[in-house]
């Protein structure tokens, strides 16, 4: 029985040592892109990241398989974009104590999109009717998001807190750098058609009035449609898309003085795999449509 107790103790003493061990490496999932990229530059690797949606898939569209709900329950926390973005979680079971709303504390500041046609994308029909879930492209929002982040990996790994808070510090420093200048090139330029509703938050942010279409880059839109855009070309010369449009759709609006900016708003994986990258190659675009 001595011997036993001895035993246990140990088994004990071992378990409580791996629980408080700093050095373990801990797991976090994360369910789109922009959230990645704010816990991935934070932790500075320091986590290991779940995040299963394909390159190729918008995560507003995602639908996880059960292997990824269990990937998701397994990990140390779960981190969600909110704004009613993650549209499946209604539809499974996660342990709500290690869900982390990111932008829980920006309900405020949402834009609520009312009376939205219907249109289809990737197959799926669907319209943008309710909460604007693009906040990331809102800095101010986007920098409380990385907050919530920073607070919940401290808490994650205590004794990373200065590593992480120096990263914090620089991310937020570099968001609000590229937004500010895309802001500053925009300065006398204020009305953009929008190939979609995306950019509504970059639109309230730096005071463009948009008229919104939904185009898809490599979908060359109906008569019907090209009649609607012909109608309201005294709006604008230059036309934001998610990403470069087919040489068809170019052309035309090219004849119809309309110049195609290309404005990738990170919402899925993007080609630099570096959302501030991403956003200064947006706004290198912007600088060339723009220049006299």
């Amino acid at each position: 029985m001595y011997k036993l107790l001895i035993v246990i103790s140990l088994l004990l003493l071992v378990s409580c040592n791996e629980k408080k061990d700093p050095s373990k490496k801990l797991s976090v999932a994360v369910t789109s892109y922009p959230v990645y990229w704010l816990v991935e530059t934070i932790s500075g690797k320091s986590v290991d990241i779940i995040y299963n949606v394909p390159e190729d898939i918008d995560p507003a569209f995602w639908k996880p398989k059960d292997s990824d709900i269990a990937a998701m329950q397994n990990a140390d926390l779960i981190f969600i974009n909110g704004a009613t973005y993650e549209k499946w979680m209604s539809s499974v079971e996660l342990p709500y104590s290690k869900v982390v709303n990111t932008s829980k504390d920006s309900k405020n500041m949402f834009i609520i999109i009312k009376d939205a046609e219907v249109h289809e994308h990737n197959g799926v029909k669907h319209s943008h009717d309710g909460t604007d879930f693009n906040i990331w492209l809102d800095a101010y929002i986007f920098s409380r998001q990385a907050d919530e982040v920073l607070k919940q990996l401290i808490k994650l790994k205590p004794e990373k807190t200065e590593e992480f808070t120096k990263n914090h510090k620089s991310l937020v420093e570099d968001v609000k750098t590229v937004f500010m200048e895309i802001n500053k090139v925009t300065g006398k330029q204020k009305q953009f058609f929008a190939s979609h509703p995306v950019y509504d938050y970059l639109a309230r942010a730096n005071g463009w009035k948009l008229k919104n279409f939904h185009w898809e880059p490599e979908a060359m839109p109906s008569e019907e449609e090209w009649v609607k855009f012909k109608e309201s070309l005294s709006h604008s010369k230059y036309m934001l898309y998610e990403d470069q449009p087919s040489l068809a759709i170019s052309e035309k609006l090219k004849s119809l003085g309309v110049k195609v900016i290309v404005f990738r708003t990170a919402g899925k994986t993007p080609p630099t795999k570096d959302l501030v990258k991403e956003m200064k190659n947006n706004l290198e675009n912007l600088k060339k449509a723009l220049s006299p």
